[in-house]
């Protein structure tokens, strides 16, 4: 703080002279009677010898008060140093080992967690004892370390692991039960093995993007893009809770992947009816709903007879874990124009689906 003047009146004990005197011997003072006129100790004034108006008289200091009281008015002082927070230590060091020694400081540090700040101790090694060949040394760098460690904002110490738990519990209210359950699924089998035990704050872009590469080797390409997908969606939202910086910025996935490989064959309309004509109903004539109209079985399966309105059939409705649910997202909301026959075949399905039969073969064996 920038020391203020202590005036006093000049009839009070050891007043001083007003300013503008000469500095006689009537003027000088002492380095405790300067402390009292500036209110500060005397160690502080002995500390600033240099930057105070003083005079030699013989082998004593003397100040002018005077000069004293007219430079501190327009040029406050300030603290010879920064004042450290009364919660940092100096830590201390230790020398350990036998056939070699090596110098390690320990002292507190600031983290970040969840429920506040935590100070947990911390060991650093310093370097060995031909390196740091003194204790005063080993003090001069550890001060060092701890000095930079006070520039930097608190890490946050939390698993990847716990953050996972904690995410699912905050973000899985907010999603569609068979998004959240394909997130699940990827963190748990292919993220969390790898990251787990891992601290937050210390997973890189490169750790990230060198994991990606590595299970390119197994795992296809659209495993891969749910591995990113969940990593970006977790740390992002420790970013947002402001517990540490996302490192999934811009990763990209490898070109060559691994994993099973899914040729997709588009039937022709003689095709599924070959396929139709080997099955029972209501199993043949749900085969030709879902390729005339392209709905996911799902879908399909939470038909009802009032979506089907004057040859325009509504998909606003799906069935999941044998739950009757919205529809994935908004764009699966649609209307599709049908002919006749294909609106008779629809009504069928519909009928069919709402049969104790149906709902045990459909519902349990393709919509979970």
């Amino acid at each position: 703080m920038p020391v203020q003047p202590n005036p006093q009146p000049h009839n009070a004990p050891g007043a001083v002279a007003a300013p503008g005197h000469c500095a006689t011997a009537q003027n000088l003072i002492d380095v405790r009677q300067a402390a009292s006129l500036l209110g500060v100790s005397v160690s502080w004034v002995r500390r600033h010898l240099a930057e105070l108006p003083t005079h030699g008289v013989g082998r004593l200091t003397r100040f002018d008060a005077s000069a004293l009281l007219q430079q501190t008015t327009k040029n406050p002082l300030k603290p010879e140093r920064e004042i450290m927070p009364n919660r940092y230590q100096r830590g201390f060091v230790r020398l350990r080992g036998k056939s070699r020694k090596v110098w390690y400081g320990i002292f507190r540090e600031d983290v970040h967690t969840p429920d506040g700040i935590q100070r947990p101790q911390r060991q650093v090694r310093l370097g060995t004892l031909v390196e740091l060949p003194t204790k005063f040394a080993a003090r001069n760098k550890l001060a060092e370390l701890m000095s930079g460690a006070e520039k930097k904002p608190a890490p946050m110490d939390m698993k990847f692991s716990d953050l996972v738990d904690r995410w699912k519990k905050s973000e899985g209210p907010t999603m569609k039960g068979s998004t959240f359950e394909h997130y699940v699924n990827a963190l748990s089998t292919y993220v969390v093995p790898v990251f787990g035990d891992r601290k937050i704050a210390e997973i890189t872009r490169e750790e990230i993007q060198n994991f990606l590469v590595e299970q390119a080797k197994k795992y296809s390409k659209s495993t891969l893009r749910s591995m990113r997908i969940v990593l970006s969606l977790t740390l992002g939202w420790a970013q947002a809770n402001k517990w540490v910086e996302s490192p999934c910025v811009r990763i990209k996935l490898p070109r060559e992947t691994g994993g099973r490989k899914v040729k997709r064959t588009v039937l022709t309309p003689e095709q599924v009816g070959q396929i139709a004509g080997e099955l029972q109903e209501p199993y043949a004539t749900l085969v030709i709903v879902l390729y005339v109209t392209g709905l996911r079985i799902c879908e399909a399966a939470a038909l009802q007879w009032t979506d089907l309105q004057d040859g325009v059939l509504s998909i606003n409705r799906r069935v999941y874990n044998r739950k009757v649910d919205t529809v994935k997202s908004e764009n699966s909301l649609r209307i599709l124009p049908l002919g006749p026959c294909h609106c008779r075949a629809a009504r069928t399905t519909a009928f069919a689906i709402r049969q104790p039969r149906m709902d045990v073969s459909v519902r349990s064996r393709y919509t979970h």
